[in-house]
């Protein structure tokens, strides 16, 4: 049985096909994965983020807190808008590449 699991032979190194999860993800289009991960993400650190913001107003007071939320979402508002201008360039591309 350790024979038949091992990855090396005398003939080279086997590759691992991985389980049925990991095959199922690389049969998923990019956009679609791409799409949940970021869902996943999301809710990962949604609700740890929204607390340390509350926790703010009590341990630095409410001009610091609101300082530091303000940066938050301005860079929540260029990563949004440069993650826009991308897709907006790749649908380009793509429409360039179908009319040649």
């Amino acid at each position: 049985m350790l024979e038949a699991s091992s990855d090396e032979d005398a003939s080279g190194i086997k590759r691992r096909q991985g389980g049925g999860f990991e095959q199922r993800i690389a049969r998923e289009p990019a956009e679609e994965l791409r799409v949940a991960i970021r869902g996943v993400i999301k809710k990962t650190i949604g609700w740890p983020s929204t607390v340390q913001s509350l926790k703010g107003l009590f341990t630095s007071g409410f001009s610091r807190s609101w300082r530091y939320m303000s940066e938050k979402m301005d860079k929540h508002r260029k990563g949004k808008a440069k993650a826009s201008e991308e897709v907006m360039k790749k649908m380009k591309e793509e429409i360039v590449e179908k009319t040649k």
